[in-house]
């Protein structure tokens, strides 16, 4: 239970570390600061690994691995699409007004922030990992779970002044892409499911889009351990109007059905 501030920031050119783990059954909840910034000249933001079996950001929890030289790599809940070394988390919660900054603050790339459950994503706060603002390219940011996903109302920035945007991965097994989506548990801070897929509001993909953010989302079927199929539907329409060039790819594990 971290409510204070952890600082590993980075000195000279070494990189701060912070893993907060609760073990294969424990709870792990975060409500104060981690810090494992790098903001000297040159320097680039550490790591932040926050594991368990169920993991929460609440309050106004704050993940910092932000750098001069660009962004660190904040993991919560686990690893790339739960293919990594970490212990994978059941559920995670990110609770509105909590936010995770993984951007190069001068001349360099955003960072990488995962978001991984096998069970229930939740996640209702703002991650950043822009490029810097004298050079380089957004980050990467993944937001997925295996049975339940939802990022409504979740504010993302993976822009780049000088350079290209970034990439949001979500990965599901199925997701319907519609118009004015809603979170399906409100603020509740709740690590039980209460649905399964994925139902994302197209604005925010036409938001990332338009910022010059390429979105991919992917799904796979319950070959993977879930009774989704996979599918993907869309029900509104997917339209980019503004910013640099950006890129939308959808494989999926089963159906795609366009309806708008």
């Amino acid at each position: 239970n971290q409510e204070g501030v952890v600082r590993a920031q980075s000195m000279e050119e070494r990189n701060g570390v912070v893993v907060l783990s609760g073990g294969n059954e424990g709870i792990v909840s975060v409500s104060g600061t981690i810090d494992a910034s790098g903001t000297g000249a040159g320097q680039t933001g550490g790591t932040v690994h926050v594991l368990g079996d169920k993991v929460g950001l609440f309050d106004h929890a704050n993940i910092n691995v932000s750098g001069d030289a660009g962004g660190g790599t904040a993991l919560v809940g686990g690893n790339l699409q739960g293919k990594g070394p970490e212990q994978n988390a059941s559920a995670i919660y990110v609770a509105q007004g909590t936010s995770i900054n993984a951007d190069a603050t001068g001349n360099g790339n955003g960072g990488r922030v995962i978001l991984w459950s096998e069970d229930v994503t939740r996640a209702y706060g703002s991650i950043s990992a822009r490029g810097g603002a004298a050079g380089g390219n957004g980050g990467f940011v993944e937001t997925s779970s295996h049975n339940q996903l939802d990022v409504t109302g979740m504010r993302l920035d993976l822009q780049a002044p000088h350079g290209h945007g970034g990439l949001w991965l979500l990965d599901p097994f199925s997701v319907t892409i519609t118009a004015g989506a809603t979170a399906t548990a409100g603020a509740a801070p709740t690590f039980a499911a209460t649905a399964t897929g994925a139902n994302v509001d197209v604005a925010e993909i036409n938001t990332q889009l338009n910022g010059g953010t390429s979105v991919t989302i992917t799904t796979s079927n319950g070959a993977g351990g879930g009774t989704e199929a996979g599918d993907i539907t869309q029900t509104a329409a997917i339209s980019k109007t503004a910013g640099t060039d950006a890129t939308l790819t959808m494989p999926a594990a089963g159906t795609i059905t366009i309806g708008a």
